[in-house]
């Protein structure tokens, strides 16, 4: 029990000498590299914004060229449509039909067998 407790203050005490010592540090900051990290940083998310809006500006102009595409497909069907030239097809002729020359009774075909 005694040993956990001088462990915790020693973590501690540990701990606060670090955070000091590196806040002591912080006095000294290379401002040239930090705006360096910052124009990288900064370039990395134009290059990404870039991207997205060539992505967007692409589907969209896609989308555009499809309709007027469909509407000048759709233009040159309906002025190749011509109606005037319309010849209805030809009537088939109605077959001769063979009739029996024979006067003989009228019989079934198929007789039932009781």
């Amino acid at each position: 029990m005694y040993f956990n407790k001088l462990f915790k203050r020693y973590i501690g005490m540990c701990l606060l000498i670090g955070v000091c010592i590196g806040f002591g540090t912080c006095e000294q900051r290379d401002e040239e590299a930090i705006q360096t990290l910052i124009r990288e940083q900064v370039e990395k998310n134009l290059a990404v914004f870039e991207a997205k809006q060539l992505a967007r500006c692409h589907k969209e102009a896609m989308e555009e060229a499809l309709i007027v595409a469909d509407s000048i497909v759709i233009a040159r069907a309906l002025a190749a449509k011509d109606t005037s030239n319309f010849k209805r097809p030809i009537k088939p002729q109605k077959p001769t039909v063979n009739l029996p020359v024979g006067d003989g009774p009228i019989v079934p075909l198929f007789q039932k067998n009781k």
